[in-house]
């Protein structure tokens, strides 16, 4: 199965998409709010909180770490 990285994830489209693509893929989600960040986890998604207005090498470094091995 390939992987894709949603950001975003926690509304919208981004949401939309990291449901819609779970049946085909490992989806990472990635967004600020932590309640539905668990949603989407709980759905079957991988899932990180970052607050992209932190400092841009650390939230970086955390989401290569959460997800390495991108397809998508």
């Amino acid at each position: 199965m390939k992987n894709v990285l949603i950001t975003g994830a926690t509304s919208g489209l981004g949401k939309s998409l990291a449901i819609d693509l779970l049946q085909e893929y490992n989806v990472y989600c990635v967004g600020r709010n932590k309640n539905q960040l668990g949603y989407l986890k709980d759905m079957g998604c991988k899932t990180l909180k970052i607050d992209f207005l932190e400092n841009e090498k650390l939230w970086m470094n955390n989401l290569i770490s959460f997800c390495p091995n991108l397809d998508v």
